[in-house]
C-alpha cells in the first residue's frame, strides 16, 4: 500500500507532474494527427511517440518517488523501470534529430544506431550495479575550499555549524574546506551535510560524488550532459541547412540544449545553497523550456517529413 512519506518533497513532485502533463498533451496532439506518409516520416513518428512515452514514464515515476520514497536507497524493479525510461528518453530524441537533420540516409541510420547502443551498454552496468570509480581513476571524495569572504557571506546557511565543526573552528570568518564524501545528501538533514555522523547515509537520488551506474546522478551525467553535447552538434549541423523549417528546429534544439546544460550544471551549487529540494526545483524550472522545445521539435520533424513525402507523391 502506497503512503505519502513524512519526508515527501511536494514541490519536486509537482514539477515532475507538470512536465508529465505537458508530454501527455503532446501525445494527444500526436494521436489526433493520425497516420503519416513516407518511410522517414513513419520512422520519425514511431520514435517521437516512444520519446514522449519514455518521458512520461520517467517523470511519472519521479513524481511518485518524491511523494512516497524520496530517499530511494535500494534499487528494485520500480527503480529499474525508472532507469529504463531515463536511459532511453534522451537517445530517442537524438534518433529523431538524426533522421531530421541528416539528409544522407546512411548517416542518419548510423546516428540512430549509435544512440541505440548507448542505453544498451549502460543498462547492464546499472543492473549489475557497476561503480565506475572501481575501474576508472574517478574521485570518491571531493574537497572545496571556500575563501573567508564567501564563508562570511554564507554564515547563515543551516549547514554552516557542521562545516565549522568539520574544520574545527568556531566562527565563520576563516577559509573553510568542505568535504563531499559520497554520502546521500537526500538522506542527510540539510543542516548536517558535513556532519561525520551521516557519513554512511546513502540514497540513489543525490549522492555526491557518486559513480554508481544505478544512481540518478550518474544517469544524469551520461544521458543528460553527455547526450546534450551530441544534440548540440547535430543541431549545429542542421542550422546550416537550406531548409528554413529545419533551421528553425535546429535553432530551437540549440536553445533547448542551453537550458538543459543550465538545468543540470546548476543542480550541485543550488543543492549546496538550498538543499536537495531547492536543487531539483531549479532543475525542473530550467529543464521545462528545454523539454518543451525538444518535444515540439519532434512533432515538427514528423510534420515536415510527412509534408515532403506527400509532395513527392503528388509529383
Amino acid at each position: 500500500m502506497l503512503a505519502i512519506s513524512e519526508n515527501a518533497r511536494y514541490t519536486n513532485a509537482l514539477g515532475d507532474a507538470l512536465l508529465c502533463a505537458m508530454h501527455w498533451c503532446f501525445v494527444y496532439r500526436f494521436v489526433r494527427r493520425g497516420r503519416v506518409t513516407g518511410d522517414r516520416a513513419r520512422a520519425l513518428q514511431g520514435l517521437t511517440l516512444a520519446y514522449y512515452l519514455c518521458m512520461i514514464g520517467f517523470q511519472g515515476f519521479g513524481c511518485l518517488m518524491h511523494l512516497v520514497e524520496p530517499n530511494y536507497a535500494v534499487p528494485d524493479k520500480f527503480w529499474a523501470y525508472y532507469m529504463l525510461c531515463g536511459c532511453f528518453a534522451p537517445p530517442l530524441y537524438g534518433m529523431v534529430c538524426c533522421l531530421d537533420q541528416l539528409e544522407d540516409a546512411r548517416h542518419a541510420v548510423l546516428g540512430v544506431a549509435g544512440f541505440l547502443v548507448a542505453p544498451l551498454l549502460y543498462l547492464p552496468c546499472a543492473y549489475f550495479r557497476v561503480d565506475l570509480s572501481d575501474y576508472l581513476p574517478l574521485p570518491k571524495t571531493l574537497e572545496l575550499t571556500l575563501p573567508a569572504f564567501f564563508v562570511r557571506r554564507m554564515s547563515n546557511l543551516p549547514w554552516m555549524a557542521s562545516a565549522l565543526a568539520l574544520n574545527r573552528v568556531k566562527e565563520a570568518t576563516v577559509p573553510l574546506t568542505l568535504t563531499f564524501d559520497g554520502r546521500g545528501y537526500a538522506a542527510t538533514p540539510f543542516e548536517a551535510i558535513f556532519d561525520p555522523k551521516y557519513r554512511d547515509a546513502t540514497d540513489l537520488v543525490a549522492s555526491f560524488p557518486d559513480w554508481r551506474c544505478e544512481s540518478l546522478g550518474t544517469l544524469m551525467l551520461f544521458f543528460g550532459v553527455g547526450t546534450n553535447v551530441v544534440f548540440t552538434l547535430l543541431n549545429a549541423h542542421g542550422a546550416r541547412s537550406p531548409d528554413a523549417g529545419k533551421r528553425g528546429r535546429a535553432a530551437d534544439g540549440k536553445t533547448s540544449g542551453l537550458f538543459m546544460f543550465v538545468a543540470l550544471l546548476s543542480m550541485p551549487p543550488s543543492m549546496l545553497l538550498g538543499g536537495v529540494r531547492c536543487g531539483i526545483d531549479l532543475m525542473h524550472a530550467c529543464a521545462a523550456p528545454s523539454m518543451y522545445l525538444q518535444a515540439a521539435a519532434c512533432a515538427g520533424a514528423v510534420a515536415a517529413a510527412d509534408a515532403r513525402a506527400r509532395e513527392r507523391k503528388v509529383r
